[in-house]
């Protein structure tokens, strides 16, 4: 059994995170057995060193940084982190669960998550960032607005809102309806990046919209303008994901 490590917030049990989606999107397609545990953002750094999850990374002062989502394989023994080293742990240790990253794929899709996706989050975060600090428990507010702002150089969370353009994330979405149209070139009609298949490209692309969906609502503006965008296509592959994921439980 895989147990997952996520960071709540008001909606009791639901995800919010962009990063963790990728992770729960991932285990939900692969019909993969999993329970959640559900960890506030202060507590993050002594759960992993309980369990003995490694740093996600190290700050640029050199100090370490420990973030969900993370997984304990008790099959295995393993305790991996990251939602990309997670997605390749499953693919071989799952060999007989649908693909996340097709074989082959590996570079470009780590090429994707680096650029593509990279882009669409920080055209989001303006947006959704200082709104998730609203959705948060407060318990996690505070060291969110740390973390958010210390990656930023110590721009308020209000700042960065105050530079939020719709433009970008147009322009971040008509990138990435480029690289799907590729896709429908070579006969797939399906909407997904790759294939006939949804796969890790989708799931990172899903994670941030799933994030737009959770801290906003589907009945707000901001919703309904994400709606709109390239003519549905966006929330028609938030739909797939959705389904893929119910139908693998």
């Amino acid at each position: 059994m895989i147990t997952f490590y996520d960071i709540p917030f008001t909606k009791e049990g639901a995800c919010w995170s962009p990063n963790t989606f990728k992770t729960r999107f991932s285990l939900e397609l692969k019909g993969i057995p999993y329970t959640t545990v559900w960890v506030e953002y202060p507590d993050i750094e002594a759960v992993c060193k309980k369990v003995g999850a490694p740093p996600t990374r190290d700050r640029e002062d050199g100090t370490p940084y420990y973030s969900c989502p993370f997984i304990v394989d008790s099959t295995t023994g393993q305790v991996v982190v990251d939602s990309w080293k997670i997605a390749l742990y499953l693919d071989e240790t799952y060999p007989d669960t649908p693909r996340l990253v097709p074989l082959g794929h590996k570079a470009s899709f780590r090429a994707f998550m680096l650029h593509a996706s990279t882009k669409l989050f920080e055209s989001l975060f303006p947006y959704i960032g200082p709104e998730t600090l609203t959705v948060l428990n407060p318990a996690s507010r505070p060291h969110f607005r740390w973390a958010r702002e210390l990656e930023s150089d110590g721009e308020t969370l209000e700042s960065q809102r105050e530079k939020a353009s719709w433009e970008k994330v147009v322009d971040c979405f008509n990138d990435l309806e480029r690289l799907a149209i590729l896709n429908e070139t070579d006969g797939f009609s399906n909407g997904f990046f790759i294939g006939s298949e949804m796969t890790w490209a989708d799931i990172v692309v899903c994670a941030c919209l799933g994030w737009g969906r959770a801290v906003y609502g589907v009945d707000s503006q901001f919703w309904k303008d994400m709606q709109g965008l390239n003519g549905g296509r966006w929330m028609k592959l938030l739909e797939k994901a959705d389904a893929l994921a119910k139908g693998a439980n």
